[in-house]
């Protein structure tokens, strides 16, 4: 018979660092950027054991960690008394939604073909793919490791040096880079005229009947970058652009700037 071994509920640094911000926003402090959160939760439970996924963000890596519940309770009590009571209310009422218990093997089958159907929709990079299944086997109590490869390659199909991934980065960060004075919003239109990107929906998190929108790479679009799990959002994509053919893609934005 197959069995799983139990391991205590997880809930990441992200969710944590949104319910903390919610209180000391309602006691007149100041919200914590991510970085920082990070940095105070590696301080406070130093030695212990917990898990990062590293994302890219603008460009630069922003790091997420798996917590417990009684790790959570830890961070939140680096807290002011009145944020502190807020957040462990807050962690105690989210337990039963937020703090997922271990499942059993059926239905983790069943979570990664879920999943799995799920990139595929969204054209999402092998190294995200990992990402997505670490994050939902830890969040049901699973550990991912020696279940997952421990790293994937990032690279358009067919690519000479396919072994490794190639550097990518935010549109934002290589117009920048380029000396090119355009914004970021007025190249997302243009490439989404080339077929490059297109805009993605998922329900809103404050308002289910409302939609959200998010810019994805197409299939074609794949050839010049990569989606990644956005580190603003897991639930939305963010498309990065391989260095090397950003002059190819540059191309194609003034190609379209000419035709419209």
């Amino acid at each position: 018979m197959s069995s799983i071994v139990e391991t205590p509920a997880t809930m990441n640094s992200t969710e944590l660092l949104e319910i903390v911000n919610e209180a000391r926003k309602e006691f007149g402090e100041s919200e914590l950027r991510n970085n920082v959160f990070v940095d105070r939760i590696k301080d406070e439970l130093e030695g212990e054991a917990y898990k990062i996924f590293v994302s890219l963000k603008f460009g630069k890596e922003s790091e997420t960690i798996e917590l417990t519940q009684d790790q959570c309770m830890l961070v939140a009590m680096r807290e002011s008394k009145g944020v502190r009571r807020k957040v462990l209310a807050k962690l105690k009422k989210a337990e039963p939604a937020q703090l997922k218990p271990p499942v059993s093997p059926p239905a983790l089958a069943d979570l990664s073909a879920a999943l799995e159907v799920a990139a595929r929709m969204l054209n999402v990079c092998e190294s995200s793919k990992l990402q997505m299944l670490g994050a939902a086997f830890s969040r049901h109590g699973v550990d991912p490791v020696g279940l997952l490869p421990s790293y994937a390659v990032d690279a358009p199909a067919g690519h000479v040096t396919a072994s490794s991934s190639l550097p990518a980065f935010s549109l934002t960060h290589l117009l920048k880079e380029h000396g090119i004075p355009m914004s970021a919003i007025k190249a997302n239109k243009e490439l989404a005229k080339a077929g490059i990107l297109e805009i993605q929906q998922r329900p809103s998190t404050k308002s289910p009947d409302r939609a959200k929108n998010f810019w994805a790479l197409t299939e074609h679009g794949l050839q010049y970058g990569k989606n990644v799990t956005s580190p603003n959002n897991p639930r939305e994509t963010q498309p990065l652009f391989f260095a090397e053919r950003f002059p190819q893609l540059l191309d194609l934005i003034e190609a379209s700037e000419t035709r419209h």
